[in-house]
């Protein structure tokens, strides 16, 4: 990068058009098998998309970049290689014919590197839409240097990091419709990490896992005896800008006392694990406010699953539906 003269330009020099998408709400659409991309991140859970919708053609894009224009993260920026539809709370850009993949996902990168200037209730509409710039690489005309791009991520398998379309049920997507509250303690023993002052452990190979929001909560890299080692299950932040993030480590990894282990009393699927995962991200919200999440605390939640008429979680189901989300083809290839 050091090598290449930078400059910011708009999104109009990669997008040939940036426009509010085209439905205000999803409770009049019909069941479908179309991607309706929303506001509702979820820290970026699953790319965006609310739901799958029966959408006319004329309203549905293919190969198109959104911008959230509010909800948890605005300004978050996602890449959508398939058709989809938009709620009116994002922002749809139309790629330019000459631009690269490979330049739209540096341009994504930058643009969610500035998430934070939309925090604290400040929203991205339509017409702050100039106030969004992106800093390119140029050419000696002064160009975007579309070659310098892709000599950045050259070495990295492009097609391993584009979301893929799945194919959605229509109806019910084949969760049970019997939702069983299901105390957090009846899945898991919540064991404190091991670990209180990363600085004084030794480099090595183990990821040691902290209350942190980037980097799946790996702060850094240490040397730590087998027998305080984890692998295969979730961390729960106990505080941090976000307590109860949830975690999912297909990984060995060793933890800091800022967060929950989670010991599973049964062995339990990857999906499953994932679907746990996503749920308690959902109830973030119960801890904002400077609130913590100690072990106390945790032990009182519950998560709402598919269960069985024994009540019973199914996994079964569980699995049929977190298969059909957008990254699984990806993940699960990675976690197997």
């Amino acid at each position: 990068m050091s090598e290449s003269k930078m400059m910011s330009f708009g999104l109009d020099a990669i997008f040939s058009e940036v426009t509010s998408g085209d439905f205000h709400a999803s409770s009049h659409l019909s069941r479908g098998e179309i991607p309706l991309i929303s506001c509702k991140t979820e820290k970026t859970s699953d790319h965006g998309v609310e739901g799958y919708f029966d959408i006319p053609a004329d309203k549905t894009y293919e190969k198109c970049v959104t911008i959230t224009c509010d909800g948890d993260m605005p300004s978050t920026a996602f890449y959508h290689p398939y058709r989809i539809a938009a709620k009116d709370n994002v922002l749809v850009c139309i790629p330019k014919d000459t631009i690269r993949v490979t330049t739209i996902l540096y341009a994504i990168a930058c643009l969610n590197r500035q998430r934070w200037r939309f925090s604290y209730g400040r929203k991205c509409y339509e017409n702050k839409k100039d106030k969004l710039t992106i800093s390119f690489p140029v050419d000696d005309s002064g160009k975007i240097d579309q070659d310098h791009i892709a000599k950045i991520l050259q070495g990295l398998n492009i097609d391993k990091f584009l979301p893929k379309r799945n194919i959605a049920s229509k109806g019910d997507n084949g969760i049970s419709k019997r939702l069983i509250p299901m105390p957090i303690t009846k899945l898991f023993d919540l064991r404190r990490g091991d670990f209180h002052n990363a600085s004084s452990l030794p480099d090595g190979n183990i990821p040691l896992v902290s209350c942190g929001e980037y980097d799946n909560g790996v702060i850094r890299y240490c040397n730590v005896p087998n027998n305080k080692t984890y692998v295969g299950t979730l961390t729960i932040a106990h505080n941090g800008s976000w307590p109860l993030t949830t975690k999912y480590h297909p990984y060995r990894f060793a933890a800091k006392d800022d967060v929950a282990v989670c010991l599973p009393k049964k062995p339990l699927k990857a999906s499953t694990l994932i679907f746990v995962h996503y749920t308690m991200n959902r109830q973030c919200w119960r801890y904002s406010y400077g609130r913590k999440c100690f072990l106390e605390k945790l032990g009182r939640l519950s998560v709402y699953l598919p269960g069985n008429a024994n009540g019973e979680v199914d996994e079964n189901a569980i699995e049929e539906v977190v298969s059909k989300t957008t990254y699984w083809n990806a993940l699960s290839e990675y976690i197997s």
